[in-house]
């Protein structure tokens, strides 16, 4: 099965309860309608014991209102590729899977109908990828391969005493992308320690293989802005740097450019090429952390404000120019930097769950290079 043929299918079994689930076999073009038994409802493959080994189905995807419990001896030893959405998944039955396929590379679990709760154990999986679903704990414990960890619009827990959704990173050696991380939503546990504002840097908070983050941050809200240098400061060796401003009816207070020089040494910024502010909103909190980035980030080649039509649309070109000349104030520490300029999105600003997944992708958050 193709890429497109996957996302096909998940596209279809959102808007609907039940679908489909299709697959491949290895050395054919055929097709084959699946059910995974016991696992999936909406029609499927029912998972093969050793003694009786499946086709080499590497690549699926379904949907079920409440899947049972997995079948007892049951595996899938050649899926490499799994897209599950309006699912109804115990943790027991979730963490089985995941056991019970011992080369799977890409997991995407998108509108589970309950929290998402996953301790992850795998030495073959490369991308865990959660959209439109609430999260409860996520604990990446042992995935030596793990290089992607995706989250859109998730939402936090539904139930437990902590309000926000709980993600922890032990041990992830390779991991290279990362995002969207919300303050407001997400807690981050590095080993040990929860990372919040204030939380010192030390040899065990450091994660130094992440290349690609991305923030959503309301910048109105000072709780959450608060807690972005104490974030980035976890992973020093950023290259690309995406924030999504949020959209917010509060004013907690103002976060100026001092507030960032203080928080946020140039030594945390040092090693970032590119910077992409998406939905900007024009607000003064959001100029400051601009401004920081682009008088700290040494070695900044390019920046791009992607202007949230909302807040801008109504405004002429000239009250659109005279909004950013902030920039024109910006006092550059790079001597690399190739461009600077604002604009609107020329694409909506979808977010594609076949094209995060694809490895030749190497940035699925810029999102008009990615769709």
């Amino acid at each position: 099965m193709t890429r497109t043929e996957t996302a096909t299918t998940v596209g279809d079994s959102i808007g609907r309860a039940s679908a489909p689930i299709a697959g491949t076999l290895n050395g054919s073009c055929a097709r084959m309608k699946m059910r995974i038994g016991s696992l999936l409802a909406g029609g499927s493959v029912t998972p093969h014991p050793p003694a009786h080994p499946s086709p080499a189905c590497t690549s699926a995807s379904g949907s079920s209102p409440t899947p049972p419990l997995f079948p007892e001896g049951a595996g899938f030893p050649h899926l490499k590729e799994l897209f599950l959405s309006l699912i109804t998944m115990k943790d027991r039955d979730l963490a089985l899977l995941l056991d019970r396929s011992p080369v799977l590379e890409v997991l995407t679990i998108i509108a589970s109908q309950t929290d998402v709760r996953l301790c992850l154990i795998s030495n073959s999986l490369r991308c865990l990828q959660l959209g439109m679903s609430t999260v409860g704990d996520i604990v990446v414990a042992d995935a030596p391969r793990l290089e992607r960890l995706l989250l859109w619009k998730t939402q936090r827990r539904r139930t437990g005493d902590n309000k926000f959704s709980r993600i922890k990173i032990g041990k992830a050696p390779n991991l290279d992308m990362l995002g969207y991380w919300h303050p407001g939503q997400h807690q981050l546990q590095i080993g040990d320690t929860v990372i919040e504002a204030g939380t010192k840097v030390s040899p065990s908070t450091i994660i130094p293989s992440v290349k690609i983050l991305a923030l959503a941050v309301h910048f109105e809200i000072c709780n959450e802005v608060k807690t972005v240098p104490a974030f980035i400061k976890c992973f020093p060796n950023i290259e690309a740097l995406h924030i999504k401003s949020l959209k917010t009816d509060k004013h907690a207070g103002k976060v100026n450019l001092k507030f960032w020089q203080e928080a946020c040494p140039a030594e945390c910024v040092q090693h970032i090429k590119k910077v992409v502010i998406h939905e900007s909103k024009g607000s003064k909190n959001e100029h400051a952390f601009i401004k920081f980035i682009g008088e700290s980030a040494q070695v900044l080649e390019k920046m791009v404000i992607m202007l949230c039509r909302e807040s801008f649309s109504s405004l002429s070109e000239k009250g659109r120019h005279e909004k950013m000349k902030f920039l024109l104030a910006m006092k550059l520490t790079s001597k690399n930097i190739k461009v600077i300029h604002f604009k609107f999105p020329s694409n909506p600003t979808l977010w594609s769950f076949p094209v995060a997944v694809d490895v030749s992708w190497r940035d699925p958050f810029d999102l008009d290079r990615a769709i």
